[in-house]
């Protein structure tokens, strides 16, 4: 484990490809000109120490670097809050699609409930019964019986809709198309 402050000829290998010196207990600054006098770098470690001050603009010049360039604790351990925003959104960019995707549904299933599924046993009543409208329901069987059997005698008219037929139900005279 190393401690102490980061010799300065370290940051003047201008060969140097791979410097990692994560948990180790070093303190101080990076140098300003880091990336400039540094710009093989590939791989820079240095989470887990006591180092201050912000992260070195020129860095940028160090077009090979890849790694992890976790930073020194400054109080709060900044990079500490942005890996934590990192990995939110990405939770949130995850998770996002199937909450949606499950209240849809939750949407579609209430939707269904405060229709209502069409209940057959209603369909099959033999008696008038009024829909809502003003037109009774009545049953195929009583069609049938009131026209007799849709005979050709009842017949009124016929046309590219259909027939209409003259029948009697509950001893009124009704059409039936």
């Amino acid at each position: 484990m190393l401690s102490g402050k980061v010799p300065s000829s370290i940051y003047n290998l201008s060969g140097l490809y791979y410097f990692n010196v994560g948990n180790d207990q070093l303190h101080g600054d990076l140098p300003s000109d880091i990336g400039h006098t540094l710009p093989k770098l590939q791989f820079l470690g240095m989470y887990g120490n006591q180092f201050q001050g912000s992260i070195p603009i020129s860095l940028a010049n160090a077009s090979g670097l890849e790694g992890s360039l976790d930073c020194w604790t400054l109080h709060l351990h900044p990079c500490i809050r942005q890996e934590t925003k990192r990995k939110s959104t990405s939770v949130i960019r995850n998770t996002l699609p199937i909450v949606a995707g499950a209240v849809i549904l939750c949407l579609l299933a209430c939707l269904l409930l405060v229709r209502g599924v069409p209940n057959r046993s209603r369909m099959k009543s033999s008696s008038l019964e009024s829909n809502g409208s003003q037109y009774p329901r009545v049953s195929y069987a009583d069609l049938h019986k009131a026209t007799d059997g849709f005979a050709s005698s009842n017949l009124i008219g016929s046309g590219s809709f259909g027939s209409v037929y003259r029948g009697t139900h509950n001893g009124q005279l009704v059409a039936v198309k």
